[in-house]
């Protein structure tokens, strides 16, 4: 069994795992009395929705995952919702609307690592290497975790740009940093 596999199996029990727990919740909500535990459990219900359509999305049923992020309320999903929705019109192929609703979530959150993120992948896709790089490098800025992903997306972008020799440096520290990761020894 490849990697791949593997994680379409994981995924798949996760999601099984987590239309129990919807299931459950909503059986819950139907039969709660009070307001306060009506609202409690409505949280709930949100973010096993928010955790539903990224899973979904992780097994390629975007239109779905789409449907679950539009379907959930609330200002503390903002940037994750907005990210939700403009990943899911990405691998939809839908890119100007993608482009729209990332750019309407960097409106709220400035300051969002993973929507810079995705704007970027989105430039990328559609060969405008330098905007994409801008993306890359405020995404990289808004980090708090200093992942490996942003710098990699750079690296890539820097390689559409033929900046090779930049994007090389990269490749080499992230092959220092995660020597574990093959998809960096194989990019070099």
């Amino acid at each position: 069994m490849n990697k791949g596999e593997l994680i379409s199996l994981y995924n798949n029990d996760v999601l099984k795992a987590l239309q129990g727990k919807y299931l459950c919740a909503r059986k819950q909500l139907q039969q709660a009395r009070s307001k306060w535990q009506r609202r409690r459990l409505q949280e709930n219900i949100n973010d096993l929705k928010m955790d539903l359509a990224w899973t979904l999305l992780d097994c390629g049923r975007h239109e779905e995952g789409l449907a679950l992020c539009l379907s959930v309320c609330g200002r503390q999903y903002g940037e994750r919702k907005f990210n939700g929705i403009g990943r899911a019109l990405t691998e939809m192929g839908h890119y100007d609307e993608a482009r729209r609703i990332l750019e309407k979530g960097l409106k709220e959150f400035p300051e969002s690592c993973a929507l810079w993120t995705g704007l970027g992948i989105i430039h990328d896709i559609l060969g405008d290497h330098f905007e994409s790089l801008k993306c890359f490098e405020t995404a990289i800025k808004f980090d708090p975790t200093k992942s490996s992903g942003p710098l990699y997306n750079k690296a890539l972008a820097l390689m559409g740009l033929g900046s090779y020799t930049d994007a090389v440096s990269i490749i080499d520290h992230l092959i220092e940093e995660y020597p574990e990761e093959p998809k960096y020894l194989s990019e070099r």
